[in-house]
């Protein structure tokens, strides 16, 4: 396992077995006999799943255990391959080309994410078999359906961190109308659920350090946030 910020090795790691058999006699062999690396002694514990979510079918597909300096091209062509109608390809990373060794799949719906699934299921990438444990589902990125507009979260917060970011600064509103403070998000309206599509897929290519995800109306967001701003001033007083 590596840093979520630096890709340094964290000092441990996970190792997948086909079944609850195969990990419990793995376990009582390695405390038996333990093993050395690099003269440390290593410690062997079972691990709990803290997600209760991780299998439950969602549109979004999550390829995990890739090789760091796998290439974006080497995963799309695989894609376009064994599920062409997949709608997004994102390397997710922490910051600018810190890869996590994670590519997220969005597609239209849950049912073509469970085709999917069970297509790259045993399928090779990269020299790597895809096991049951390397694909699950992710986090959504709609509730009910994709609409026509978008939500980019974590966008820069100041001037200068938005250097990098210059391209689209001045096309989209990163401040806030009331503050002109910038406020690390921003929502875009897209004009229709393709454009939508399309624009997301960018922004993942792009500027995959960025989250985006669906959101019901831009308008009806910019209105309840305000409330809220209202609500807790008038809690204030």
């Amino acid at each position: 396992m590596r840093d979520y910020k630096g890709t340094t090795n964290r000092g441990f790691g996970f190792l997948h077995f086909e079944n609850d058999q195969a990990a419990a006699a793995a376990m009582k062999h390695l405390r038996e006999s333990p093993i050395r690396i690099d003269g440390y002694a290593t410690e062997v514990n079972q691990n709990k799943s803290k997600s209760k979510s991780r299998n439950e079918p969602c549109h979004v597909l999550h390829i995990s255990g890739l090789p760091l300096e796998i290439q974006y091209l080497e995963v799309l062509d695989l894609l376009k391959e064994k599920c062409p109608d997949f709608k997004s390809l994102r390397f997710m990373a922490a910051e600018p080309g810190n890869f996590l060794g994670v590519a997220a799949v969005a597609f239209e719906d849950v049912a073509a994410a469970e085709r999917a699934k069970e297509t790259l299921h045993g399928t090779t990438l990269n020299d790597m078999l895809l096991r049951e444990h390397n694909i699950a589902f992710g986090r959504p990125l709609y509730e009910d359906r994709p609409t026509d507009t978008l939500m980019l979260l974590g966008t820069p917060t100041s001037r200068d961190a938005a250097y990098d970011f210059r391209r689209v600064l001045d096309t989209f509103d990163f401040k806030d109308k009331l503050t002109d403070e910038f406020r690390g998000f921003t929502t875009v309206n897209c004009g229709s659920v393709d454009n939508a599509w399309m624009m997301l897929e960018w922004f993942n290519r792009e500027y995959p350090h960025y989250r985006v995800a669906f959101i019901t109306n831009g308008h009806q967001y910019e209105q309840s946030q305000a409330s809220r701003r209202r609500y807790h001033k008038v809690g204030q007083a």
